[in-house]
Order: C-alpha cells, then structure tokens, then sequence
C-alpha cells in the first residue's frame, strides 16, 4: 500500500514539474521581453510626447485606467509574487503549493489513519500567500528605509549638474538591495526606450510604497510644470526621515500593548495545552460535549475580535 501511494506522489510530482517547465519554457522570452520593454505602450508614448497637449491632469487620469487595466490583467497572487521578489513565476508557485499539499495530505493519512483529517490540508493553500505577504512587508520597509538617503544620492547629483538619467545610474551604482536593485531596472528600462514616466509607474507596480509613490509623483508634475527637481527630491528626502523618525517613536510607545494583546491573545491555546498534558481527561469536556464546542467556538470569535481591536488601537498611520 505504501509504494503504491509513493509511486503515484512521485507519478503527480513528475507531471507537475514538467507541465511547470513547458509552460515556463514558452514564457521565459516573452518575460524577459516584457520585464523591460513594452513596445506597444513605448509607441503610444512617442506619439503622445509628439502631441504634448494634454495637461497633467488628463495623463494622471490615463494612468489611473492603465493601472485598472493591468490589474485585472495581473492576478493577485501574480503581483504578490512580483512585490515580494521572490523570483518566482505564477506556474512554479502553484506548483509549490500543489506539492506542499500532497506531501501533508499522505503524512496526514498515515499518522492519523483517518481519511477525514484529509479536510483540513487544503488550508495550507494559504500559508504560502501569508508567507509571500511577510516578505513583501520586509521589502517595503527595507526599501523605504533606504529609499531617504536614495533620493538625496539622486538629488545631490542633480545639483553637481548630472542628468537624470545619470542621477538614477549613480542610486543604483551606490545604493544597496532592494533599492539598487530596482532602480537598476528603471535604468534599463529608459536605456532600452522605455518612457521615463511609464518606467517609473512599473517601478510603482514593483514595489508597493507609499513613499515612493509620493517621489514619483513629484518627479511627474516637475516634469509637466518645471521647477527645481533638486530641491523637490530634498525637501521629500527630509519628509520621509521624519516620517520614519515617528513611526520608530510609535512603535516605542505601543511596544507594551502590542505585548499585552499577544501575551493574552497565546494564553489561552498555552493553557489548553498546558492542560492536556496535565490531565487530558479534565480539559476533553471541551472538545466532546455539545456545550463545551459552543464555548471553544465563542472563545475563538472572542480572541479575533481582541486581536483586531487592539491591532486598531497600536497600528497609528503617519
């Protein structure tokens, strides 16, 4: 029975992979393509940058339908997988996910010898995205955390009398990852023809920050009504350190209630296992009784909707 249930793991796992690799065969010249040129959105550009009557407001407004337009082209979980940069595409994270379960589904069935646990492994569909979610977090506070002294990199080399372009060359030259590695991609994406505003909204699409999206910003209205971009990035540059500053004095202040909320968010699963260790017989009144389910699900509920308040009382947005 077991090298049956292996031999059709390994049957599964095979077809898998190798449906993974044709797909990802097929694409790989198209997305290396498309990672730096959008030839049809490049044309549409000229001829716009030709006419140059449309004011900033009519190409905001282009723009937001751009973005609407590419995001129910681009699946969730797909741009997910871009924010966090993980190096992954669509196909192989599924196929991940589909291997995760299989694995759990057959270590389940044979520790538990009861097919109905089987229920509960398609939850871990989900842990995947959770994970992708906490790198895409750490990426953007690393990358906003950078991104201050990026601008004034940028800034200072505009004032010295470089380009734009050269400006941008120097932030990735001197900046490290995350913010290097992106800003090298903004290089090559205007070396290859890329409009510099469509290039900085694919920068946008990329990393999923609110900082930056106020300096690029900036940059586009510059580049519409004139002014002194040096300036603008410095006065931004020292927003954001200030931004940055108070947000480290909040999470000082709210340390001790977001300890509170997990110290009594974990006391009641640490008690319940303290207990059936203890004495099983004592605490499965819970789990076997009709009353002692009903008082397990409202002690959940109650636990959610603790956590969710005091996650709105610590959570202060600058």
């Amino acid at each position: 029975m077991l090298l049956i249930v292996i031999s059709i793991f390994i049957l599964i796992l095979t077809l898998i992979l190798g449906v993974g690799i044709l797909i990802n065969e097929k694409k790989k010249v198209k997305t290396r393509i498309d990672k730096f040129v959008d030839i049809s959105n490049t044309t549409n550009q000229k001829k716009n940058n030709k006419k140059n009557e449309k004011s900033y407001i009519t190409n905001f407004l282009k723009d937001i339908n751009n973005k609407k337009r590419k995001s129910n082209k681009i699946g969730k979980t797909e741009k997910l997988l871009i924010n966090s940069d993980v190096g992954l595409s669509i196909e192989e994270f599924n196929a991940i996910r589909i291997i995760i379960i299989l694995i759990l589904t057959i270590i389940f069935y044979f520790i538990f010898k009861n097919i109905k646990v089987i229920i509960i492994v398609p939850v871990f569909w989900i842990i995947p995205v959770l994970f992708l979610n906490n790198l895409k977090k750490r990426r953007v506070t690393l990358f906003e955390k950078q991104l201050g002294d990026a601008i004034s990199i940028l800034a200072n080399s505009l004032k010295a009398g470089y380009s734009y372009m050269q400006a941008v060359n120097s932030v990735a030259k001197d900046m490290p990852d995350p913010v290097g590695k992106e800003f090298k991609i903004l290089l090559k994406e205007m070396s290859l023809g890329v409009n510099a505003s469509e290039a900085l909204d694919n920068l946008t699409s990329r990393v999923d920050s609110k900082d930056l999206s106020l300096m690029i910003t900036a940059i586009k209205i510059q580049r519409e009504t004139g002014g002194n971009l040096a300036e603008i990035l410095s006065n931004i540059s020292e927003t954001i350190r200030e931004r940055i500053k108070i947000q480290g004095e909040i999470k000082t202040l709210t340390a001790q209630g977001r300890m509170s909320g997990m110290v009594i968010g974990l006391m009641p699963v640490a008690l319940i296992l303290v207990l059936l260790l203890i004495n099983k017989e004592y605490i499965s009144v819970l789990f076997n009784t009709g009353i002692g389910k009903i008082l397990l699900i409202s002690a959940v509920i109650s636990e959610l909707i603790g956590a969710f308040f005091i996650k709105k009382i610590v959570d202060i947005d600058v």
